[in-house]
């Protein structure tokens, strides 16, 4: 069992850690070609598992969490290919 709680605590942390890494992004958009195309793979990643923590049946907080990193990496993948363009 305390596998099983040190492989969740990982995931939940790294899926804050995507919507930490996706308010960056949004914040200080990067310049460079390769350094755009990480940022959408951030975003993208975090888009994926904030809306995968969200349909989960699983407590009010962690749904939370999730909308909140899928809402972050979405403004910032959208504000990232509107600048591009």
């Amino acid at each position: 069992m305390e596998s099983l709680a040190l492989l969740v605590s990982i995931i939940v942390l790294s899926i804050i850690a995507l919507g930490f890494f996706s308010f960056i992004t949004f914040v200080r958009t990067p310049h460079s070609r390769f350094g755009r195309a990480i940022a959408l793979l951030i975003n993208a990643a975090g888009i994926t598992a904030g809306t995968w923590f969200v349909l989960l049946d699983i407590g009010v907080g962690a749904r939370v969490i999730g909308a909140i990193v899928a809402s972050t990496s979405a403004f910032s993948a959208i504000r990232l290919l509107k600048q591009s363009s």
